[in-house]
This record gives C-alpha cells, structure tokens and sequence, in this order.
C-alpha cells in the first residue's frame, strides 16, 4: 500500500463510529420517519418555521477481504463511506410533512472500479380530512448501484466491469378511515425500475434494458381492535408488472401478475412489544409454459423490550422478486426470497451499548433447470459508545456468506467497520 493510501486509511480510522446505517444499494431505504425526541440523546434539529431540521453526517472507514463476493481470487481493499443527509419534519398539530434527502459515497484504496454514489430524495405526508379519515402519501426517487452479491449482475458476458446503475422511482397513497374500534384502508402504489448498461472488462456496454420495468399496486386492510393496544387485520393485494421489452435476454415474457392475503395482528402500545405479524398466502402468475410461483405469505416488524436494557427488533418477509438467471437447460421466472432479520441491542451503560445482528436469506430460482438455491448469512456485532447529543463512535465486524446448490456461487466475506455519526 502506498504512504499516500497508509495516510488515508490512518485518517479515517482515527475518525470513527456511530451507528451503522444500511447503504441505499443494500435495500429499500425508508426515510422521512418522525424523529424521536423523547430519548436523552435523540437529535433534537433546528427550529424553522412549523418545522425541525435534521442534519446527519455519516463517515466510515471499513475493510472489506473479498469485495467482488467471490470464492476465489479474493482481493481485498479498504475504503471509505461518507452519507450526509437532511430531514424536515413538520411539528403541526395536525396534518403531516416530511422532505429527505441524502447521498452515499464509496471510495476505495485497491479497488476503484467500485468508487460509487448513490443519491436519495423524497417525502411523505399525511392529510387529516377529518376526525377519523386521513390521506397519506409518499413518493421517493433514488440513483443506486447493484450489490456485488446480486446473482442477476454477473448475467452478462464476463465479468462487470463496476456495480450497475439504475433508477428507482415509487409513489403510494391509501385513504384510511378508523372509527372507533375499528379501522379500513384502501391504497395504490407504483414503482419504476430503469437499469443503466452494463460495463465490461474487455470493453462494450452490455444492454439491461429488458430488466426495466412499471409495477402497480392496489391494497385494501380491514381492521378491528378487540383490546386496548391489540388490533386483528385482514389484508388483500394485487399487483400488475409490466416490462419495457416482451420478452428478456432469456427468451422470456417475464409480466406477471399476483396476490396475497393475509391475516396477522397489530400491537398498537403495549410495554413490552409494538409492531405486527402476519401469515397468508402469496401468488405471481407468470405466462405459459412457466405457470405461477405460490407459497406461505408472512411477514412481521417487532420491537420487543423485555426490560429496559435490552431491545430486540425482528422482521421478516416473503417476496417474489424479478430474476434474469439462466440455468444451463432453463432459466429462472423468478427469485423466491424468504428473509428474517433479527437486530439486539443491550445497553452496558446508558451511552454505552452492545449491538448484534443476524440476517438469514434463502434465495429459491423459481422454474430454473437445473433449480438453484443460494442461502445467505449475514451477521455481525458492534460497540457503539455515545459522546453526547450530536456524536456518537462505533466499532464493528461482519460476516457474510452465501451458499449455493449450485458450484461457483459460494463466498465468504469478513468486514471491519469504524465510524463517527454526527446529528444535530
């Protein structure tokens, strides 16, 4: 490493941690939510009008020992996260506006092919028609790359050249009216996914334009409240996924259209869990010959405080992803994802807090020949020691790994993270 690079990296660590934030490629990011202003160390923003401005910076320093998720060669490199980000969030009496915005930053010593930016704006909102009837809506647009453990990325000639690019724009609105005791919803969303070309090692752009494609969606819920703090649901979707092209690299007319039901419960305020959970039944029905992919619907976000040092968070979910993978007799319709995430803190001192996370994915290729399974893990464990109100440090380690049925898929990735967070 050259004394420039040893400079950076000296640099960073020495700058450190706080909580570690998910990377707008890794997922779905929601931003926008109401800050809490009850904890002692909760940023408390700046006053502005009718509103509170939430500013945060981000900065890491990680090392990465595989950073292509690769079995083999394996090629290390550190690198550097900067994620700064603003909120604004009414503090009316009534009604609801949150705007957000922010970018995330990778830069890396040994690797510059993945020195990326991903940016993230939006807001969301809700209207008080009147005593029991509200509106909400909320409509995001986000610039994000491809994870290099994404299986559809490495279904191009070679091997890509950097992280793919695409777009992703979503909107959603839902009427809910809740009288006493009970509680109804009817809403529809959309969601845009616009994939930029591939590059490639040996030179050429490879197209991904059969990926692009329009989702619509309409859900209704039904609710009832049989205990203070504990409600009973019902939950219908359908949902309709239309693509720029017929058909995709395959050969195949990948527009589909499914539903699910389901039944669960809400834990509305209680002092020991909050949240909800619920099971069902899924469907995405494909073309012929492919038919459709079905299976047990479920789904839970839980907080749970069995006392007031520890705080466990589960969620879980069923989804029916879109899959360019190609056997080698057929190819894949789609990617059957089951996730469950468990995250515990445990608080040592009141600013010093123990922190773990556990992530287990299993990926089914629906359709494919031969099938094809990967399980992933993620799991890791963290220090995060608060400074006071506007600074907090965190130190941290992760470990990844993906096990596929099929050879060539494996890898095992080990990561070290340290941060400063800063919040006003």
């Amino acid at each position: 490493m050259s004394s420039k690079r040893s400079d950076l990296v000296a640099i960073a660590l020495a700058a450190t941690a706080l909580v570690s934030v998910t990377p707008l490629a890794h997922a779905d990011v929601y931003y926008g939510e109401q800050p809490n202003l009850t904890s002692d160390y909760a940023a408390q923003g700046i006053p502005f009008g009718g509103f509170r401005i939430f500013p945060t910076v981000d900065l890491t320093a990680d090392y990465d020992d595989n950073v292509f998720k690769v079995e083999s060669p394996l090629v290390d490199s550190f690198y550097f996260i900067q994620r700064p980000e603003v909120r604004i969030a009414s503090q009316w009496s009534r009604h609801e506006l949150d705007i957000y915005g922010g970018s995330e930053t990778f830069e890396y010593t040994n690797t510059p092919s993945e020195n990326i930016t991903n940016y993230n704006a939006g807001g969301n909102g809700r209207l008080d028609v009147f005593q029991g009837l509200d509106l909400i809506a909320d409509g995001s647009f986000q610039v994000l790359h491809e994870l290099r453990t994404d299986p559809d990325i490495n279904e191009v000639p070679g091997f890509p050249k950097d992280p793919n690019l695409y777009n992703r724009t979503k909107a959603d609105a839902a009427l809910e009216y809740h009288p006493y005791h009970f509680s109804f919803s009817l809403g529809g969303s959309f969601e845009r996914l616009d994939y930029g070309p591939t590059r490639l090692i040996g030179g050429g752009l490879f197209p991904n334009n059969d990926r692009n494609f329009d989702e619509w969606d309409i859900t209704g819920n039904a609710g009832y409240e049989f205990s203070p703090g504990y409600a009973v649901f019902i939950r219908g979707s359908y949902d309709s996924r239309i693509f720029d092209l017929e058909f995709n690299r395959n050969g195949i007319d990948e527009a589909s259209t499914g539903f699910t039901v389901d039944a669960g419960i809400d834990m509305l305020v209680t002092n020991l869990i909050t949240g909800s959970a619920y099971l069902g039944y899924l469907e995405q029905n494909y073309k012929a010959p492919f038919g459709n992919v079905n299976g047990l619907d479920f789904g839970a976000q839980l907080v749970w405080t069995p006392d007031p040092l520890w705080t466990i968070n589960l969620n879980a979910s069923h989804v029916i992803n879109n899959s360019v993978v190609s056997g080698t007799v057929a190819p894949a319709v789609a990617e059957n994802d089951e996730d469950v995430k468990l995250k515990v803190d445990y608080a040592i001192l009141k600013y010093l807090f123990l922190e773990g996370n556990f992530e287990y994915l299993n990926t089914e290729f629906a359709k494919a020949i031969p099938s094809r399974t990967d399980n992933y893990i993620d799991a890791g464990i963290g220090l995060k020691y608060i400074l006071n109100r506007y600074m907090a440090i965190r130190g941290a380690y992760n470990f990844e790994t993906r096990n596929s049925n099929q050879p060539g898929n494996n890898f095992n990735d080990n990561q070290f993270e340290l941060a400063l967070y800063l919040q006003d």
